[in-house]
């Protein structure tokens, strides 16, 4: 190993401690920042051959790590945003329906089965929303023969 390199690591270790805090400004986090204080180092190292001595070491390695962050800037731009698994894996997932299109071919089947007036009732008070006063003046009954049908009508629906 010659001179120059060893004089390049030795200066290297004493910049270390300001590439870490130009990097923490770059990146605003400490993680982050470690990593590209050390990847500045490994590219200063692999590159010492272009380095000519008696030259500013410290705007080399701040040119070297402001260069290698802005290509990872530009590489996560490409990439977009990151998303953990854990955050998109559950909207893509979606409960079988299967037995809710038994149950509701079930109900079907059982409102066909009840006599007419009681579903009416049912299809005025579930499927149209409206009160028993309503009904009543829909169907022209009484409000308490309302109630009673869709009492009987609910009982035939309900599941044995």
């Amino acid at each position: 190993m010659n001179t120059t390199k060893t004089d390049l690591k030795a200066a290297l270790e004493t910049e270390f401690p300001h590439l870490r805090r130009y990097a923490q400004s770059l990146t605003r986090d400490r993680s982050d920042a470690e990593d590209l204080a050390q990847a500045a180092i490994v590219r200063a190292l692999t590159r010492a051959h272009q380095f000519k001595a008696g030259t500013n070491l410290r705007g080399w390695l701040f040119t070297i790590l402001k260069n290698i962050h802005i290509d990872r800037q530009r590489k996560a731009a490409r990439q977009g945003p990151k998303v953990a698994y854990e955050d998109w894996y559950q909207e893509t997932q979606c409960a079988p329906t299967q037995e809710k299109h038994i149950e509701m071919s079930e109900v079907a089947d059982r409102l066909q089965d009840l006599k007419k007036d009681q579903q009416k009732v049912i299809k005025l008070s579930v499927f149209d929303g409206l009160d028993h006063q309503e009904i009543a003046k829909k169907m022209n009954v009484a409000v308490g023969t309302v109630k009673s049908r869709l009492c009987r009508a609910r009982r035939a629906l309900a599941v044995n």
